[in-house]
């Protein structure tokens, strides 16, 4: 008796799913091939803000600014040695703004993060 009602079940979600699967095909289908005028020249399309926001007193040049837009999957890697001990000091510094108990578990988790970095060389 279970398994007829299981079914019929299924059978209500599935011509459900189907409905609503149509629907947003349809709507998908219209998106796709509705040619875009609003737009279709540069002098309306809309401004967006810039990615960069220089939060600091630094002035940063054109270039700087050019490629730090690019985002952070342009960063260009340093090797660890020139910057493991600044990375030490930087992660004791956060640890040391958390609370006393929990202070030791994230030392001991930095430290293997740190060894992991510096074993990679």
């Amino acid at each position: 008796m279970w398994q007829r009602i299981r079914e019929y079940i299924d059978e209500q979600i599935n011509r459900l799913m189907d409905k609503i699967y149509h629907k947003l095909n349809k709507k998908l289908d219209a998106l796709i091939n509705k040619p875009n005028t609003k737009y279709s020249n540069n002098e309306n399309a809309p401004q967006f803000q810039p990615r960069l926001i220089n939060l600091t007193n630094i002035k940063l040049t054109k270039e700087q600014i050019q490629t730090l837009s690019l985002g952070p999957n342009y960063a260009v890697e340093q090797e660890p040695n020139q910057y493991i001990n600044k990375l030490i000091i930087d992660t004791e510094n956060a640890i040391r703004c958390l609370e006393p108990k929990i202070q030791n578990t994230f030392r001991y988790l930095a430290s293997k993060q740190i060894k992991h970095i510096s074993n990679d060389q």
